[in-house]
């Protein structure tokens, strides 16, 4: 067992800079509820300082259980939502692409994609928040675990989310288009990039890790040829 940051209530772990501020750019984390309601969960949000209630990026469940990544612009919402609910009382490995100011993507569990075609404008990107946003409020707490956070300079593959969802480390999958990564296991340390790391409220609960070691070594393997 291992421990995890759980958000509940106003809890969220921030990130400066942001890591990224155009497009493409990626979004993984994998998310265990600790119980599921009607109200969103924001799992990780890319907003401008001091946080905007009306132009940010989320991935994020919107009315309980539907995963989707949602580009926010001047309070309009184009959205890609995936084809399948969570699973509770469980790990789910969530993804958001966006590609360009039109293309945009959401995965779960390696699949499930759900796409969005809509024009969006460009959000001036100071902060990445962690389980909520910086202007949240009780309602949209992600209420559950966020770990293993990564976020690319680049558009991942419908190959690259598949292979996340085994369980791959994020450091094995597009490594040079890799710009933040933290496993959130226990701590702010560790992981890939130089940021300023804060958690804000969340506690600690023990759950088995999503990404194994066992499953780092055999697919560090496969990828590098050894």
């Amino acid at each position: 067992m291992t421990d995890f940051f759980e958000f509940l209530a106003n809890d969220y772990i921030s990130v400066s800079p942001c890591p990224v501020t155009v497009r493409p750019f990626s979004v993984a984390a994998w998310y265990y509820p600790s119980s599921l309601n009607s109200s969103q969960h924001r799992l990780v949000t890319l907003e401008p300082s001091g946080g905007d209630a009306a132009y940010h990026y989320n991935l994020m469940l919107e009315t309980d259980t539907q995963p989707m990544w949602r580009a926010r612009y001047q309070s309009g919402n184009d959205t890609a939502d995936t084809a399948t609910n969570i699973n509770g009382g469980q790990w789910n490995h969530i993804v958001g692409v966006e590609v360009a100011f039109n293309e945009r993507y959401a995965y779960l569990n390696g699949g499930n994609r759900g796409d969005n075609l809509t024009n969006s404008g460009d959000i001036n990107l100071d902060v990445m928040t962690i389980g909520n946003r910086l202007s949240g409020i009780d309602i949209d707490y992600a209420n559950g675990v966020v770990a293993h956070v990564a976020v690319w300079n680049s558009q991942l593959s419908d190959a690259d989310v598949a292979l996340l969802a085994t369980g791959v480390s994020p450091t094995l999958v597009q490594p040079g288009s890799l710009v933040f990564y933290r496993p959130l296991e226990g701590n702010l340390a560790g992981g890939v990039g130089s940021f300023s790391l804060a958690n804000n409220g969340a506690g600690l609960v023990a759950l088995d890790s999503p990404v194994k070691s066992n499953v780092r070594r055999s697919m560090a393997s496969v990828t590098m040829g050894v």
